[in-house]
């Protein structure tokens, strides 16, 4: 074939055909997995319940409790339509501090610190009484602090603190 028609015919198939290519994708690659660490277990909540009135037990006094059956009577009598929340006896035992009836909801039972001495357990608390010169709702409170310690043999001791009231803490307001 002659070549000049030979570039003619491929200057006809250019012009008529095109010629239609698949762009070359690049592969695929997935990246390697992020290996899943879970998140470190989370600490116990320390177990804990305070109130002023929501309570049925309505006299002064402390608590003990060492095992499940007397945490399910002290329960019943404390929230009689719960049942009781779940506490491990054999490392673990409950304190708590009722301070019978007060005049409003502002007092405030509160255990500060347990402390062990080399023949007893101490539970230190203190009642909070609201600030002098603040307003409160008058509503019969039975204000009580309910704690789970780590278990003891020991005795435990209740130690009632004082607490003091700070005029810097609670200004008293000038008059204008």
């Amino acid at each position: 074939m002659n070549p000049t028609l030979q570039n003619r015919n491929l200057r006809s198939i250019d012009k008529s055909t095109r010629v239609i290519s698949r762009p070359v994708m690049p592969s695929i690659q997935t990246p390697p997995p992020i290996p899943y660490n879970p998140p470190p277990p989370l600490a116990p909540e320390p177990q804990e319940w305070k109130g002023n009135t929501d309570t049925t037990i309505t006299r002064e006094g402390q608590v003990v409790v060492k095992s499940d059956q007397q945490w399910i009577r002290f329960w019943a009598e404390h929230h009689p339509h719960e049942a009781a929340p779940d506490v491990d006896f054999s490392s673990r035992m409950v304190v708590g501090v009722f301070l019978g009836q007060r005049p409003s909801d502002g007092f405030v039972a509160e255990i500060t610190a347990v402390r062990n001495l080399a023949d007893a357990v101490v539970v230190d608390y203190i009642e909070r009484a609201p600030p002098p010169g603040t307003f409160q709702i008058g509503v019969t409170a039975f204000p009580y602090d309910i704690k789970v310690i780590p278990r003891s043999s020991l005795h435990v001791k209740f130690n009632k603190l004082e607490a003091v009231y700070k005029p810097e803490v609670f200004p008293a307001k000038s008059k204008p």
